[in-house]
């Protein structure tokens, strides 16, 4: 799909508008939504990204990563009671959902559950996530040594 050369060109317009015209012509085309989505995501439309991402769970309830999307457009408008909904939900139809625990950890942070954020980055840590942010957050936490 064009839309998808254009969002890793970064032009994030023209990425959207052709997946507006995929949508006109099947306007049930899951895949479009979620990358029109995407590209909503990457230029900081989150109303509009949370939109697609609800439009691909009403198609496919059972997509991980519209959820995991979703939440990250919650977090980012500070909704954050809904943003570790949706990704709790990506946790739970997809149990390897590495950034999903470490989205919902980070809002844990944001309000004060450092428990809850442990919690999700040790699991990330468990799965063999290895990133430096990881084991530095970790260190920091005091829950790696």
């Amino acid at each position: 799909m064009r839309g998808n050369a254009y969002y890793g060109k970064q032009v994030y317009d023209r990425a959207i508008q052709d997946h507006d015209r995929a949508i006109k012509l099947n306007p049930e085309y899951e895949s479009a939504y979620f990358n029109r989505g995407v590209a909503f995501l990457a230029a900081k439309l989150w109303e509009w990204a949370i939109e697609d991402f609800t439009k691909v769970i009403e198609l496919k309830p059972d997509e991980a990563d519209a959820y995991n999307h979703r939440g990250y457009a919650n977090a980012a408008k500070r909704l954050h009671d809904q943003a570790i909904q949706d990704f709790s939900q990506a946790i739970k139809l997809n149990p390897q959902h590495t950034t999903a625990y470490v989205y919902r950890g980070r809002v844990y942070e944001l309000l004060g559950r450092e428990g809850e954020a442990v919690r999700d980055f040790k699991h990330q840590y468990e799965m063999g996530s290895r990133s430096e942010w990881l084991v530095q957050r970790l260190r920091e936490l005091g829950a790696l040594n």
